[in-house]
């Protein structure tokens, strides 16, 4: 009988070890969802977010990484990377999550589904320009609502240390306009 080369990276990612003992989940992936799904609810755009995926049973995975937070997403996960010196209570973290939300929400939309090269690499480019203005946008409306409506300025700060401070202005600009 042949062994199983995969079977020890198996049993170190399988979900029956707690948290802190699986290799790839980041030890405080609990409370970071639950912290950033809070943050969520309290902006209108972000429980729309929360509530599809929710409806579509979007599943949200953290996994542990180097220093940089990053996230990816397919129709049915979103997953967000993260080191375990990070603070569950990081904003960053809600803001990636709201990234990868609105990726994974992406492919149920007709428009801003995920296409391959097959029709063309223009046409790739043009899509994918249009999945992160998209993206852009969700991010916009949420760290808006959470910083200036529900005064926690600490999301438009890393926002803004993100480099899209300018988007939150003009965001703000645009409402006055209305």
């Amino acid at each position: 009988m042949i062994k199983n080369p995969f079977e020890a990276l198996k049993k170190a990612v399988s979900n029956t070890k707690p948290a802190e003992k699986r290799l790839i989940r980041h030890a405080q992936e609990r409370e970071i969802i639950d912290y950033a799904l809070n943050n969520l609810a309290q902006s209108e755009a972000g429980q729309e977010l929360v509530d599809f995926a929710n409806e579509n049973e979007i599943k949200i995975t953290i996994l542990r990484g180097g220093p940089t937070r990053d996230y990816t997403s397919n129709a049915k996960n979103a997953y967000l990377v993260a080191s375990d010196s990070v603070e569950f209570d990081d904003p960053d973290l809600t803001i990636h999550l709201t990234g990868a939300l609105r990726e994974a929400i992406q492919e149920y939309d007709p428009a801003l589904r995920r296409m391959g090269l097959e029709k063309g690499e223009s046409m790739y480019t043009h899509r994918e320009g249009q999945k992160f203005e998209d993206k852009l946008f969700w991010q916009t409306i949420i760290v808006y609502e959470l910083g200036k409506l529900a005064n926690k300025s600490e999301f438009i700060d890393s926002f803004g240390s993100m480099g899209y401070y300018d988007l939150i202005e003009g965001y703000e600009k645009d409402l006055t306009l209305n």
